[in-house]
């Protein structure tokens, strides 16, 4: 602590930020998800037999619509009633800066309309992730 580095031969006043304030400030220009085994990314609901919608709220309000990158199409799950089914294919839905939608495509029509559903990691090896990215 104490110490700030900075680039060129002007030195500007001490700030010292918390790590939960450099983290927020962070959080405005990337967001990654990264989500312990079987835990939620989204919740939402079963649009058709075989594609789900869901959302999630972002952590701080991002400095502007981001794009949502996904590990993999087939690093998540569908949960459904008593029922699981492997996502064939992840793709962004509506997106503001403070929450983001996805759609999930299983392979099977396994699911019942207007059913709730939460979207799920189903990998297990932290390499499951959604971005949030709002670069400049």
């Amino acid at each position: 602590t104490g110490v700030q580095l900075e680039v060129g031969s002007t030195a500007t006043d001490f700030e010292y930020r918390s790590i939960g304030e450099e983290l927020a400030l962070c959080q405005r220009y990337c967001t990654v998800v990264v989500p312990a085994t079987s835990t939620s990314v989204g919740n939402g609901f079963a649009r058709t037999t075989s594609t789900t919608y869901a959302s999630r709220p972002l952590p701080v309000q991002m400095r502007a619509t981001p794009t949502i990158a996904f590990s993999s199409d087939t690093d998540f799950q569908v949960q459904s009633r008593a029922r699981v089914d492997q996502t064939t294919d992840m793709a962004t839905s509506e997106c503001g800066p403070d929450t983001i939608a996805f759609v999930a495509t299983i392979g099977a029509a396994n699911l019942v309309v207007g059913d709730g559903i939460y979207i799920r990691d189903n990998i297990g090896d932290g390499e499951t992730r959604l971005v949030a990215d709002a670069e400049l």
